[in-house]
């Protein structure tokens, strides 16, 4: 948008970010500054300021919205809403600078659902010439994050979003793995599925060439199911969130690619080689280039659409879309499993570092085993109550698995085998409890294994870096051709 001439007019999606808007005549300009917060209405013949926006909460890099709910906002540089003029769900389409001086939002009929009132009592000046004043351009043009931000921030401001694509399929298609299908399906807008969303969720779904966008007023919905026979890759965010809640790429009905921030942290298959190629193309610091953790994190939308191959705009969804109303519970994550230790095995407890012994041949070897490691516990506050019970003995990785109470909210399972105890410096077998075997379902990335061995004197470093997500499971993986393939330090 910035130094486009005379453009008088913004749709709901789109903003002032260092950049303006002015009258068709030319006399009045709405003008957002690149810092300070400050957007004002300006009447350019007489340079008087008619109308500031008020400026709470906002500083730094400021953006006037016109969001896709129907309200006109500013944010500040974190995204945080500061002024509102609180027209979301009253249908506004259309914001306008007209050559009387106001600011207003118009409905699809015409009328004024909000203005500045700002209208001046005397006619304007004739207009400029064709060559007249431009916006200010105060800097480059906002990236690609920034106008997607602008986009999709104001799907729901108060529930928060999910932004799926899901490539080579239809609309009708991918809402209706969402749970939408037949009548409940229909061509309308967004603006008018907020309007309606009561205590439901409002989804819509918007063909991008043979892919298709899919846009929901909730912080998360399953992208497993999104994604059976083809790729779907999905970005949400909860209301007042600086960053992306979750981002997760799912492939044939498995997710393969996974970034929460929330707790517990996750962070698994994001060096995939088809992110890499994608964030080597993103618009960012060339530094940043690259940075697969970051981009999805802080560039969370351009992520998505660069790995997935669009890149939607405005007049893409401020139009007809075909879309419905969803249950909340849909939004809800599934309740875990129930966890039921396999016949015969004795129960495991829920805590954090979980060490399970499944070998009893050589009890001065696992007190040996204890000892190392606990001396790498670094900080010496690491809790460690080891599972010592001859009822595990000869147990396979997955059985102590399926007894784990709390493995959704762990990154590490450690299993002492046999090897573990006879090997040279403890190796023991380290599980990560997200990946799955392979199988028909779930192809890993070559060379990504959902088991590694480790030293003793290396489990507590491995279970903090990966609990707060300061490390990638690949990260710890050995080379397949080195000679020696138990993990030992960096």
């Amino acid at each position: 948008m910035t130094g486009m001439t005379r453009r008088s007019e913004l749709r709901p999606g789109q903003f002032l970010n260092r950049s303006a808007l002015t009258s068709p005549a030319g006399r009045f300009v709405l003008r957002n500054a690149r810092y300070g917060g400050a957007t004002e209405l300006t009447d350019e013949a007489t340079g008087t300021t008619l109308w500031t926006v008020p400026g709470d909460n906002v500083y730094g890099q400021s953006t006037l919205v016109f969001g896709l709910d129907g309200d006109l906002m500013v944010w500040n540089h974190h995204r945080e809403r500061g002024w509102s003029a609180g027209t979301a769900g009253r249908g506004a389409v259309l914001l306008r600078l007209t050559d009387a001086g106001d600011v207003v939002l118009l409905d699809a009929g015409g009328g004024t659902v909000w203005s500045s009132g700002t209208a001046v009592s005397f006619d304007p000046f004739p207009p400029y010439e064709a060559d007249g004043r431009q916006a200010d351009d105060e800097g480059p043009a906002p990236d690609r994050q920034h106008r997607l931000a602008a986009l999709f921030d104001s799907l729901a401001p108060e529930h928060g979003y999910t932004v799926a694509v899901v490539r080579d399929v239809s609309p009708d298609q991918a809402l209706g793995r969402w749970g939408l299908v037949g009548e409940e399906r229909a061509t309308t807008t967004w603006q008018e599925l907020q309007a309606r969303r009561g205590d439901r969720i409002p989804v819509a779904a918007v063909a991008l060439g043979p892919h298709t966008l899919l846009m929901a007023g909730a912080p998360w919905l399953p992208g497993d199911p999104l994604s059976t026979g083809t790729t779907a890759v999905q970005e949400s965010r909860r209301p007042g969130c600086g960053w992306s809640e979750e981002w997760s790429m799912h492939v044939d009905g498995a997710t393969v690619s996974h970034l929460r921030e929330g707790q517990p942290k996750r962070r698994i298959g994001m060096t995939r080689p088809e992110l890499l190629r994608a964030a080597a193309g993103a618009d960012v610091e060339p530094h940043l280039l690259g940075n697969v953790d970051w981009l999805a994190s802080c560039a969370g939308l351009e992520f998505v659409c660069l790995v997935a191959g669009v890149m939607p705009t405005a007049d893409d969804v401020n139009g007809p879309v075909l879309g419905g109303l969803v249950p909340v519970s849909l939004a809800e994550p599934p309740e875990p499993e129930a966890v039921v230790a396999p016949p015969g095995r004795p129960a495991i407890p829920a805590q954090e570092f979980v060490l399970v012994r499944t070998d009893y041949s050589d009890d001065g070897a696992w007190a040996a085993l204890l000892d190392a490691a606990r001396r790498g516990d670094l900080f010496g506050d690491g809790e460690m109550e080891p599972v010592d019970d001859p009822g595990w003995d000869g147990a396979t990785p997955d059985e102590v698995l399926a007894a784990v109470p709390n493995r959704d909210e762990i990154a590490t399972v450690f299993i002492v085998d046999h090897e573990a105890l006879t090997g040279e410096d403890y190796p023991v077998l380290v599980v990560n409890p997200d990946l799955p075997e392979a199988s028909e379902n779930y192809e890993p990335v070559e060379g990504v294994s959902r088991t590694l061995r480790a030293t003793a004197d290396e489990l507590f470093s491995i279970f903090a870096n990966l609990s707060i997500a300061n490390a990638d499971w690949e990260d710890y993986l050995p080379d397949p051709d080195a000679a020696d393939q138990v993990f030992r330090g960096y």
